[in-house]
């Protein structure tokens, strides 16, 4: 251990390889020689579409195909899709539905088309952030490992596979919003500028939290001096029209639902109103902000400060000249931060879930490109590069083992219903078409029904009044939910919700509950219940 430690301590002066092969530590040497050749292979920008192609191929098989049913992100989508309108909830904006509406028309209503669309983005997503790399770090090396450090971020790698659609959208216009103003610097054309636009356009319209990134990235360009002159330009006028004119039909949307806002914003964030305690909602607000931050970058954060304490320690001590790019991208966090508590401090924000924090999805690039200087002699590149080969692997394998044992080990199992053949037994019960009148949760069977019944008026209890047209044509109407335990609506609240929303007039008494028995997928001990009634021709404005 003492001969470890006096090579250690001058290892910069020494060929640490040379070292390990001379003492052979239980091969160590080998194996850090082996790391250090296969980091020589991160040069090459191919190897790294390949594996990022290689890891969104796995899991987009994974959760877009082998799944039998889309969890309550994906189901609502799916609901929304039937009809193409200028804004569904008030909570998002509409763009994932626009293209799930597009899909739907070139290649048929299915599942797959959410996972279609969420993976295409999620793939983008690193390819953006490897552009923004390539243009703020020196070392293509380090772009790489820049590019895929988003593999030690849990809501990145993991809970974004799994579960978000319009926030997977949104990063992608984050990333892409950098790279085309960082490309305005270099080719200042009018077809760069309305690229420009389109994207900051899109970008709004794909999450509300996209405003935030975009109004930071604006104020940065204007503080740093390159990117100052290319906001000014007459040719940002382009971008602007462009932008607006993509906004603007979402935009009268918002206008003619003003009233649902404040409500809506106020029960997502949490909005307290001004009064005696505004310091205890202040603080928990600043907790919210600190904690959500945290759990972003995490475990990030740690696997950088225990790879790369001795660089990060010399970089401290040594004034270095950043790129252009990299003074916009650390001028970008810190205003996200600043209005992040701005929020918290003037309107009274008192929670910021740490999903909202992927517009902090450039830090990786600005790290590596801080770091740059202090990095040419040491060795943390290479451990780290196996670091994140070692997790891309866990990453596929986690997955598919949380596939092959969700079985036995879910909760609620919302991905496990087989829709399929609860669709075939319905079809035999006698149902032809018409309304489908049904729940969204503990199980979202409106949004999944969508795949399964594409010609059918469906429509949702949580959004009632977003669905097909009622037809001219006399249908059935099929009211079908969950009941307790596993769901939470009973027979005679159905009934309520039925007369309700659909202005007909069932007694109680005479509701003929029928019921469906299934099994989940890949189930066979795990039984699930639906009741239904089916009325022929309909009643009301069910059918």
């Amino acid at each position: 251990m003492v001969i470890c430690q006096k090579y250690f301590d001058d290892y910069e002066a020494r060929n640490l390889f040379a070292i390990m092969r001379e003492y052979s530590l239980l091969g160590w040497g080998s194996f850090m020689e082996f790391i250090y050749r296969f980091y020589g292979k991160f040069d090459n920008s191919r190897n790294f579409y390949v594996l990022i192609i290689a890891i969104t191929c796995v899991h987009f098989s994974i959760r877009g195909l082998l799944y039998p049913a889309e969890a309550s992100d994906g189901a609502e989508q799916l609901y929304f899709s039937q009809v193409f309108l200028l804004g569904y909830d008030i909570v998002n904006p509409p763009l994932y539905t626009w293209i799930m509406v597009v899909f739907h028309k070139l290649f048929g209503v299915t599942n797959v088309s959410v996972s279609l669309i969420k993976f295409l983005a999620y793939g983008l997503s690193f390819h953006f952030l490897y552009v923004l790399a390539c243009n703020s770090i020196r070392d293509k090396r380090l772009c790489m490992l820049a590019s895929l450090s988003p593999l030690w971020l849990y809501y990145m790698a993991w809970d974004a596979v799994l579960s978000y659609t319009h926030t997977v959208l949104a990063t992608m216009f984050i990333l892409a919003c950098f790279t085309s103003l960082v490309r305005l610097r270099d080719e200042g054309n009018i077809r760069t500028y309305a690229i420009f636009g389109v994207v900051l356009g899109f970008g709004f319209v794909s999450k509300y939290t996209f405003a935030i990134a975009a109004i930071a990235l604006l104020v940065s360009s204007l503080i740093c001096a390159p990117y100052r002159a290319i906001i000014l330009r007459p040719l940002m006028l382009v971008s602007l029209v462009i932008a607006v004119l993509i906004i603007a039909p979402h935009g009268y949307w918002l206008l003619n639902n003003v009233s649902e806002i404040n409500s809506a914003v106020g029960n997502k964030f949490e909005v307290n109103a001004v009064n005696e305690f505004l310091f205890a909602n202040q603080l928990l607000g600043l907790k919210s902000v600190i904690t959500s931050i945290i759990g972003f970058i995490s475990p990030l954060w740690l696997i950088l400060l225990l790879v790369f304490w001795r660089p990060i320690r010399n970089r401290t001590t040594r004034a270095a000249a950043l790129s252009p790019s990299t003074k916009l991208i650390l001028t970008y966090i810190f205003l996200i931060i600043a209005l992040l508590l701005a929020f918290v401090l003037v309107f009274g924000v008192t929670k910021v879930r740490a999903h909202y924090m992927f517009i902090l999805i450039p830090l990786p690039v600005a790290f590596f490109a801080w770091l740059e200087p202090s990095l040419k002699k040491s060795r943390s590149p290479q451990v780290y590069a196996f670091t994140l080969i070692t997790v891309a692997v866990l990453l596929v394998g986690g997955m598919t083992l949380k596939y092959l044992t969700e079985p036995t080990f879910c909760n609620r199992c919302q991905l496990l219903l087989p829709y399929k053949d609860i669709a075939q037994k319905i079809r035999a019960s006698g149902f032809r078409g018409g309304t489908i009148f049904t729940t969204y949760f503990p199980h979202d069977l409106a949004g999944n029904f969508r795949s399964t019944f594409p010609n059918t008026r469906i429509v949702s209890t949580k959004f009632p009044s977003i669905t097909r047209p009622l037809g001219s044509n006399y249908g059935q109407c099929l009211v079908i939910w969950m009941p307790a335990p596993m769901g939470n609506i009973d027979t005679g609240f159905m009934t309520h919700l039925t007369n309700k929303y659909f202005g007909s007039n069932i007694p109680v008494s005479n509701f003929p509950v029928k019921k469906i028995d299934f099994h989940f997928d890949r189930a066979p001990t795990r039984v699930g219940l639906l009741h239904y009634m089916m009325f022929d021709p309909g009643v009301g404005e069910c059918r």
